[in-house]
């Protein structure tokens, strides 16, 4: 699975509004990671990618 979660352009928004998505983001990976079962049987990766 392939998740688009940020574009450079989202950086024009609000500092605020950059912080808030930066924030969901780091949620919902650390939720993901903390349901070690679903990792391990479907052998989920996490790679990210950025300048």
């Amino acid at each position: 699975m392939t998740i688009y979660a940020f574009n450079i352009d989202n950086f024009r928004r609000s500092p605020e509004e950059v912080q808030y998505l930066m924030d969901l983001m780091l949620e919902k990976i650390e939720g993901l990671l903390k349901q070690e079962t679903v990792i391990n049987e479907y052998g989920v990766g996490i790679h990210s990618w950025g300048t």
